[in-house]
């Protein structure tokens, strides 16, 4: 007689139940079950509780109760959620247990609670049923029913799973092949993205969507795509729903918008009623975050769609992944484009300033020359200015001429960056108006060493600085950063790894139209007369000079950050650079001159004659051969141009080294692209220099006296 009491045989005799199992949902299933299961064992209440534990959110829940509203149970609270958690029956009196809801305690009594078994680990659930407090406690036969339920339930919802599983994934493949077919019909990535973010949206029934990008120097989300949103902000780290996505790097289901409202969120906030966000991971790491928000008048996202949309995040991330390697290969190819421009603009300014040095070095020779020699006053102030507007013109050709080739005049080195950085902020800090803040950052990966060229990364720092400088008129913030990172594809295959120095500041941004010219020479969006045009020309150069590539990010309004990746630098200890001290020495009386301009030649010799040397001028490499031999080869040094007719001056000085090893050699041009050869040539030997045109008397006499001291006879 007690057996008539027991669920499972009237449960599973009714054949019609059992026959739109497949054809009914989940919850209408499982109602059915807790209002049998109330009525067999005279509860006043029935719930059944399920959670997703992978992604910590609320699977199912459900509950039979005519005078207050159930809320889940969470595993490890309440009666239910602690048989979960313990995965054992228990029963007793709600009050008994932990982190039960207040408003149940004052209503229910007696309980008695069965975990549900799944075949899916993440899934954890109870089953329970509750009497009004004053009642009778459940007995064995009551036990028994709910046993019988929870085995029926646990298959049911077993199979519902997995049938439902199905069906989404089923439909997730056909939405998100014609997803990434739709965006990827388009090249850009600001509208693929846009696209993206659209039939995500009606896939879901969103009526809100924001896709950030993290920002981790920053410590925010940096909108790039919204939906219904008026103007976002960038959102805090660990504030509102992308914020706590991107702190906790996990999805998340959101029944209401949570804690602190963003800044410029308040209206969003207050029609948002529920909303999805998943964090979408490149290489596996969040750079992303994706949020999908419906507004209060429209049904709530379930735990179902939450599932549906975590199938997505796997997609999603092959989507970015795929995008990011798209979006580097066009990056790429921009900068390729951008060098070879540079480099034709380079060789035009090149070949005119070789042209331009020698008129200016005649000029200025000339004029330093007739100030030695001249009587009067004012003769010898005229002389004067004459030679210092041509020292002007000679700075302004020597940006030309390191933009067009680099420097030789110091030979790289290893460079411990952050000293160099620090060092030139020092300088800055006295120099620059007081409303400028400049600020210094690394990721404590120290040392970042690279191997330049001193002088021409000082004067890269100085530009950045000076450009940052012009872009905030009214005052803000400087930052020099320094991290390390692994090598880009364009860079040289030997290089592994990168020191990137970013250069940011808060000025009003470069307009889009201009962005891609800002390294050309000449061009500037300043006034006449106060620029020149040159300055980040050269700061380009002697970024391809270390072999690395420099990037620009700006936005009008909010600033402009420089991105530049250099080799780093992986030999031994950087040793310190001692200062080269000259001292007073006599030099040698006789020197060849190669030069196939006259009036260079001639000012040359007169210069050459007023430090006392005597100096034997040919126009070409066949009369300086000649002129050796007559001589017996001597002559102490070797001074030529590196253009000559027949013979580049280099080779030139190649073959009388090889006659006379002590020769002193000074190789001189207005320009040269044989930077490679040059820099072999001056490692090879000892005595000899490169002198760039115009130089001064002064400049000529500390060359010679330098190689004169590396001479093995003068050391």
């Amino acid at each position: 007689m007690h057996f008539e009491k027991v669920l499972l045989p009237s449960y599973v005799f009714d054949a019609s139940l059992l026959d739109n199992i497949k054809q009914k949902s989940l919850a209408e299933v499982v109602d059915e079950i807790l209002i049998v299961l109330r009525d067999t064992t005279k509860a006043d209440y029935t719930a059944l509780s399920i959670w997703d534990t992978r992604n910590d959110v609320l699977y199912l829940h459900r509950f039979v109760a005519d005078d207050i509203e159930i809320p889940p149970a969470r595993p490890g609270m309440s009666p239910l959620g602690a048989c979960m958690v313990k995965r054992q029956t228990l029963r007793g009196f709600f009050d008994e247990f932990e982190g039960g809801d207040e408003k149940l305690k004052e209503k229910i009594g007696p309980v008695l609670c069965i975990p549900l078994a799944f075949t899916e680990e993440h899934l954890v659930g109870g089953i329970g049923i509750g009497r009004k407090k004053g009642k009778g406690a459940f007995d064995f036969w009551d036990e028994a029913n709910l046993r019988a339920a929870g085995n029926i339930l646990s298959l049911i919802v077993g199979m519902k799973v997995v049938q439902d599983m199905l069906n989404r994934e089923r439909k997730t493949v056909s939405e998100l092949s014609e997803l990434i077919n739709t965006i990827f019909d388009v090249s850009d990535t600001e509208k693929r993205l846009q696209l993206l973010a659209e039939n995500v949206s009606k896939i879901f029934g969103a009526d809100f969507v924001f896709l950030g990008r993290i920002d981790k120097v920053k410590n925010v989300v940096k909108p790039i795509v919204t939906i219904g949103l008026e103007s976002p902000n960038d959102i805090p780290i660990g504030k509102g729903m992308s914020g706590i996505v991107a702190m906790r790097g996990k999805p998340h289901l959101f029944l209401e918008f949570p804690g602190e409202i963003p800044k410029g969120y308040e209206k969003e906030a207050a029609k948002v009623g529920s909303a999805m966000a998943i964090p979408v991971l490149v290489e596996g790491k969040p750079e992303f975050v994706f949020v999908l928000a419906r507004s209060k008048t429209r049904p709530t996202f379930v735990p179902m769609d939450f599932q549906y949309f975590i199938l997505f995040q796997r997609v999603l991330n092959l989507i970015f992944e795929i995008m990011k390697k798209d979006e580097e290969r066009q990056r790429l190819e921009r900068l390729r484009a951008r060098v070879e421009r540079l480099d034709a603009i380079s060789t035009l300014a090149g070949g005119i300033a070789h042209d331009f040095n020698n008129i200016i070095g005649v000029i200025m020779g000339s004029a330093q020359l007739g100030y030695e020699i001249a009587d009067d006053p004012q003769v010898k102030e005229y002389f004067e200015y004459i030679y210092k507007q041509c020292s002007h013109a000679a700075v302004l050709t020597s940006q030309i001429l390191s933009v067009s080739r680099g420097a030789l005049g110091e030979q790289k080195s290893p460079l411990e960056l952050r000293s160099a950085v620090k060092g030139a902020i020092k300088m800055l800090e006295r120099m620059f108006p007081e409303n400028i803040k400049i600020v210094y950052e690394d990721d404590g990966k120290a040392p970042y060493a690279i191997f330049a060229n001193p002088s021409q990364v000082h004067s890269m720092l100085l530009n950045l600085a000076a450009n940052a400088r012009d872009a905030m008129p009214n005052g803000g913030t400087l930052r020099f950063r320094l991290r390390k990172d692994r090598a880009l594809s364009i860079l040289d295959d030997k290089v592994e790894s990168v020191v990137v120095l970013e250069v940011e500041d808060a000025g009003e941004g470069i307009p889009e139209d201009v962005i891609d010219r800002i390294f050309d020479p000449f061009f500037t969006t300043k006034e006449p007369g106060k620029g020149t045009g040159l300055g980040l020309a050269q700061v380009h150069r002697t970024v391809r000079d270390i072999g690395g590539i420099i990037e620009v990010e700006s936005e009008p309004g909010k600033g402009t950050k420089f991105i530049i990746y250099l080799p780093e630098y992986v030999g031994n200890e950087i040793p310190e650079r001692p200062d080269t001290v000259f001292g007073k020495i006599k030099l040698p009386r006789r020197a060849l001159l190669v030069e196939d301009n006259k009036d260079q030649l001639e000012l040359l010799k007169r210069m050459l004659l007023n430090l006392g040397i005597e100096g034997f001028a040919v126009s070409s490499p066949m009369e300086a051969f000649k002129v050796f031999e007559e001589q017996e080869g001597g002559f102490d040094y070797l001074i030529t141009d590196m253009v000559l007719p027949e013979l580049p001056g280099i080779k030139l000085a190649e073959r009388l080294k090889e006659k006379k090893p002590d020769l002193k050699v000074v190789l001189i041009s207005g320009y040269s692209d044989r930077i490679s050869e040059i820099s072999k040539f001056l490692s090879k030997y000892r005595n000899v220099a490169f002198l760039p045109k115009p130089f001064t008397l002064t400049d000529l006499a500390e060359v010679l006296v330098r190689i004169t001291q590396k001479s093995p006879k003068h050391s």
